[in-house]
């Protein structure tokens, strides 16, 4: 259990769905509401690492918003939440919770150079610029192959 090691680590909840966790606990805050577009700066810049420990899913808004603000994320190995990893050691398997745990505290104190490479190598080939420049590049190669 990370808390077993790191006792002064904070767990922070925030969205509106349901959770069969048991989040009874000092250390953690839990913030049931929607969190709005004006204030992810904030929320993004208040927390170290997010923990995207899903069972079921193939792609995770919040880790690709999480990525936009240089915030590591450790992810489940299910679908493309890979992608959003800077490498494996942020990728664990589903409902591996030691492993969940081993993660989080290798990377719980990962500093502003960690930042700078999710946005750099995560965040930017993902963004709507990059995205564009791709499309624009790939309906250029049509055009030329069929003319």
């Amino acid at each position: 259990c990370v808390w077993t090691e790191r006792p002064e680590v904070h767990l922070r909840v925030r969205g509106s769905g349901e959770s069969t966790l048991p989040l009874a606990d000092s250390r953690v805050t839990v913030e049931r509401e929607y969190l709005p577009e004006s204030e992810l700066w904030r929320f993004f810049a208040s927390i170290s690492l997010a923990a995207l420990p899903y069972t079921q899913a193939s792609q995770s808004g919040v880790g690709s918003v999480a990525a936009g603000y240089g915030v590591p994320a450790i992810v489940t190995a299910l679908g493309g939440l890979a992608d959003l990893a800077l490498d494996q050691s942020y990728v664990v398997h589903p409902g591996d919770e030691q492993a969940l745990a081993r993660a989080i505290l290798a990377h719980i104190d990962d500093g502003a150079e960690v930042r700078e490479r999710i946005l750099r190598e995560v965040a930017a080939p993902r963004s709507w610029d990059a995205v564009a420049v791709q499309s624009i590049e790939l309906y250029e190669s049509v055009v030329r192959a069929h003319r």
